[in-house]
């Protein structure tokens, strides 16, 4: 794992996930609580 994060675009690419996840969890609770299920397809 380690040797792969020597590359710039892994680096890249772990950074954007780990935005991803986070915003994907902050709006998938958003959807729950405000029952707007209709959102999630």
């Amino acid at each position: 794992m380690m040797e792969a994060l020597q590359f710039d675009f892994m680096q890249h690419a772990l950074r954007a996930g780990i935005l991803v996840s986070f915003a994907a969890g902050f709006i998938g609770s958003l959807i729950v609580v405000n029952r707007m299920v209709f959102l999630a397809g």
